[in-house]
């Protein structure tokens, strides 16, 4: 995407006119809508500098979206994991309990055949 707007930056295409344009009112949208959609960090990058900074404004934006993305994500694993643990530790008490059943008719079993015999 990046070499097809500077050749028409270059060459003069005004369509990158149009293409900026929609960007700014999508960004417009989310900011009224969907604040926290990652796609903003752009748009408040380029509010919060206007056209000087804008590099370092987006750094700054998109190291604080990451931060709180990789956050979530990391309490959703964590959530994820407690959650298959007790899955498996009612799985684990359950065969022992079903092994213990077991035992026990195998002993009562052993026990019959011993007095029949």
């Amino acid at each position: 995407m990046a070499p097809r707007q500077l050749s028409g930056y270059m060459g003069g295409d005004p369509t990158i006119i149009e293409e900026v344009c929609a960007a700014r009112r999508l960004q417009d949208e989310l900011a009224a809508q969907r604040p926290d959609d990652p796609r903003r960090a752009f748009g408040q990058a380029v509010e919060a500098s206007g056209s000087v900074g804008v590099v370092d404004a987006l750094a700054d934006v998109l190291n604080k979206a990451l931060g709180t993305m990789s956050e979530r994500l990391l309490g959703e694993i964590d959530a994820r994991f407690e959650q298959q643990a007790k899955i498996q530790e009612q799985a684990l008490r359950e065969l022992t309990e079903s092994f213990r059943e077991l035992s026990l008719r195998v002993l009562s079993l052993r026990e019959l055949n011993r007095i029949e015999s």
